[in-house]
């Protein structure tokens, strides 16, 4: 009954970093309210709402690219989401993001627990995504002319489990 955080803008407090860090560069976000917060922190060159299937930015625009949000892309916008980074990635630039493997819904709580009657409550969708193998992002690469220098897998099954507690307090506390 309660809103989606991410749906909702909340002006982020003066006060919210305590030492403000030297700009990032640029950021772009499709939903306005994050664009909007994004802004508030002052910790970008430059926030833009777009879309990561066609970004409004140059070709070779930028030295490195990082991305928190590639799990959340669906099967058939991956392949133009890469080649859309390809396009405004530098020649020798980097593309740096984080995404949930195949192991992933083995360490979700509620993913695991599918009769509890308030799953949709806490999973927040989690547990739809679509973990994905090394060899998709292999592959993904290779057809774009990419090469993988480093693959990291980090978030054992304990720290998940922790994130979720943590995750669900939040929610219960919303």
């Amino acid at each position: 009954q309660k809103n989606d955080p991410y749906n909702n803008y909340v002006k982020v407090p003066e006060d919210f970093l305590v030492n403000k860090p030297f700009p990032i560069g640029s950021g772009i976000d499709f939903k306005e309210s994050s664009v909007k917060k994004a802004r508030d922190l002052c910790v970008y060159d430059s926030v833009e709402q777009g879309d990561v299937r066609d970004m409004p930015y140059e070709n070779g625009q930028f030295n490195s690219i990082f991305s928190n949000m590639v799990n959340d892309i669906q099967e058939n916008d991956l392949e133009k989401v890469f080649c859309e980074v390809h396009r405004v990635l530098k020649k020798e630039g980097y593309f740096v993001f984080t995404t949930p493997n195949e192991k992933f819904l083995d360490c979700m709580y509620y993913h695991n627990k599918k009769e509890l009657s308030d799953i949709g409550r806490f999973d927040k969708g989690r547990s739809e995504w679509a973990p994905r193998a090394k060899a998709v992002w292999v592959e993904l690469s290779n057809a774009i002319g990419w090469k993988i220098e480093s693959y990291v897998e980090y978030g054992d099954k304990n720290l998940i489990s922790f994130l979720n507690q943590i995750y669900i307090k939040d929610l219960q506390n919303f």
